[in-house]
């Protein structure tokens, strides 16, 4: 193992009715709060007035900012902002999922930036002060509820970028599971690939002796394809929801990455560039992105994708069958369990665009960890999706 410092500061409230807290915690540092979530769904189930109700009890004041899409982009950010600044809130208080909080983390980092708060995704070292940002999770997945990563979208670029920093985790979260059983099924279906996607990017990251985290990792990955399963067939198993809530919040917290290092991230990155050229949601390129890395660069590390097969799917025999049969059988799984596109042919991508995707600003070059990827490797694995 590599040597490290783990560090997670963020306060996180689990389970049916932790919403009671809400409005005391952050009354400790501040009065007056953006209240940023995306379309209607907070306001049908009551949590948005439920929400509202905490925090009056608590004499803060709302300042409202709705209508965060999936993909967030850097209009809105920049909207928020000015209306952040306009208000003069001391918080920001994001209801959603991976979107709302990417958005609400660039809003509290872009408060007090004079230019344009773009230059961020190009230069995190620049974010010197930050907002407080609490957050209400209803969608899992992204685990931006309990750490300090954002992605946001430049339509006008069609880039796709990130930020990061220690002051953009949350200083506290709440995730009561009940309020995630009507995420729809194609949505747990996006959210799923996420979280397992969270977990290789460090997991085939060419790392050796990490057992526990490997042993946790894979523990991540088996609860979220077991939980998934029972979801699609009953969205209200709280139990269930439960698991599949906290096992995406351990997957990109900082924990699986302690003793590994820099994770691959490949994936991700062309994904985000799918995503940014053709506003595909993020699970769906995933889906297709992830399957075919691991088929272009399982020879780089056997050992860990035949562990892969055998603790994940039950494999044995040759090694270099079960690493090769994993990758089949996890393909499947997102095709036929999660009832996902595996290729880009069937998104309707033509195979003419591939170039394009390898060359859009959201990748940089070299990419990845486990194998150096250059522009031309990341077009035979787009090409290796529709096989």
């Amino acid at each position: 193992m590599k040597r490290f410092m783990y560090f997670n500061p963020t306060k996180v409230y689990f389970g049916k009715g932790v919403i009671d807290s809400l409005g005391r915690t952050i009354s400790e540092s501040a009065q007056k709060v953006l209240l940023v979530y995306g379309e209607n769904s907070i306001r049908k189930n009551g949590l948005l007035e439920t929400i509202k109700n905490e925090l009056n009890r608590s004499n803060i004041k709302i300042i409202e900012y709705s209508g965060i899409k999936t993909n967030p982009t850097l209009e809105s950010v920049n909207v928020a902002i000015a209306i952040a600044k306009n208000n003069e809130v001391d918080a920001v208080l994001a209801v959603g999922g991976g979107s709302v909080i990417d958005t609400s983390k660039a809003i509290a980092a872009g408060y007090f930036t004079h230019g344009d708060v773009w230059d961020l995704f190009h230069d995190s070292k620049k974010i010197k002060n930050a907002l407080p940002i609490y957050t209400v999770l209803t969608i899992s997945g992204t685990a931006s509820e309990m750490n300090g990563t954002a992605v946001i979208s430049n339509m006008q670029t069609k880039e796709k970028a990130a930020i990061k920093s220690i002051l953009l985790f949350p200083k506290a979260t709440w995730i009561d599971p009940f309020y995630q059983t009507t995420v729809s099924s194609e949505q747990l279906s996006f959210t799923a690939v996420d979280i397992i996607s969270h977990v290789f990017e460090y997991y085939f990251a060419g790392y050796r002796d990490t057992r526990f985290v490997d042993f946790v990792s894979e523990g991540i990955v088996k609860t979220v394809m077991e939980s998934t399963e029972v979801l699609q067939k009953n969205p209200e198993d709280e139990k269930a929801r439960a698991n599949f809530a906290w096992a995406a919040s351990w997957a990109l917290n900082g924990f699986t990455s302690a003793g590994r290092g820099i994770g691959d991230f490949s994936s991700h990155r062309i994904g985000h560039a799918i995503s940014a050229m053709y506003d595909i949601p993020h699970g769906q390129t995933l889906a297709i992105v992830q399957p075919a890395w691991m088929r272009y660069c399982y020879k780089n590390d056997i050992e860990k994708f035949t562990r892969f097969g055998k603790e994940i799917f039950h494999l044995n025999g040759n090694k270099d069958i079960v690493a090769s049969e994993a990758i089949s059988f996890f393909k499947n799984w997102i095709n036929e369990s999660l009832n996902l596109k595996t290729s880009l042919v069937d998104l309707g991508i033509r195979i003419d665009d591939i170039p394009k995707i390898a060359s859009n600003p959201s990748i940089h070059y070299p990419l990845g960890a486990l194998r150096a990827l250059t522009e031309n490797d990341v077009i035979h694995i787009l090409r290796i999706s529709n096989y």
